[in-house]
């Protein structure tokens, strides 16, 4: 979150003043606040019945990532995001205690939008996106046991789409974005040689600001 604050100000910083009318070059960087919804959250059981879940919903992070355009139409991004999980829950006998902080989310990734539909204010795009992920190893308080789980990092292919809305007369814009990326974690305990597989399919939502330069 620190770096990505002060590559944020260094643009800042080296922008020209809001309304300049400078011919916009083929870049553009994007910085956004990421909300991450996952498909299944991993789940262990306790042994004295019960479950333990990690890797929750409505993780919240930061993105931010640079495009190139090869033409009006199509372009190239690169990027990174990250997103922590929120506190894991232990939820026997309906109370909900904190017994520790699920995984971090770190995707990078590459991708191709395809700008079909650009006017003087507006632009909509959309395309496939590849990406490695990397996930945080955590540690749970399971029954008063401080419990280690590892977690594989992984490839994943995904899709995004998302929509600019250009200030007039500047290089700024509004950007709204949502990415889908097909890939599961697979978990196990520190030392152990089995490993649990969740579908965890995030579906990730960006809402920022971007500079074409």
């Amino acid at each position: 979150m620190i770096v990505l604050a002060a590559m944020t100000l260094a643009v800042l910083s080296s922008a020209p003043a809001f309304g300049q009318t400078e011919a916009p070059s083929r870049w553009q960087l994007k910085t956004s606040l990421v909300l991450v919804d996952t498909d299944s959250p991993f789940a262990i059981d306790k042994p004295s019945g019960g479950q333990v879940h990690a890797g929750g919903n409505a993780e919240i992070g930061a993105s931010i990532s640079l495009e190139y355009f090869w033409s009006d139409q199509i372009g190239l991004e690169f990027g990174v995001a990250y997103a922590k999980s929120p506190d894991v829950d232990d939820n026997v006998d309906g109370n909900n205690n904190s017994i520790g902080e699920g995984p971090g989310f770190l995707p990078v990734f590459v991708g191709v939008n395809i700008h079909p539909i650009e006017s003087e204010n507006f632009d909509v795009y959309l395309g496939p996106r590849a990406a490695y992920v990397t996930f945080g190893d955590f540690d749970l308080d399971v029954e008063g046991q401080q419990t280690r789980f590892e977690v594989d990092n992984e490839f994943a292919w995904g899709l995004a789409a998302g929509w600019n809305y250009r200030f007039r007369d500047s290089h700024w814009s509004l950007v709204a974005e949502a990415t889908y990326l097909d890939v599961d974690m697979k978990i196990k305990e520190q030392g152990a040689t089995d490993s649990v597989t969740s579908s965890f399919d995030p579906l990730m939502v960006n809402l920022g600001v971007s500079y074409r330069f």
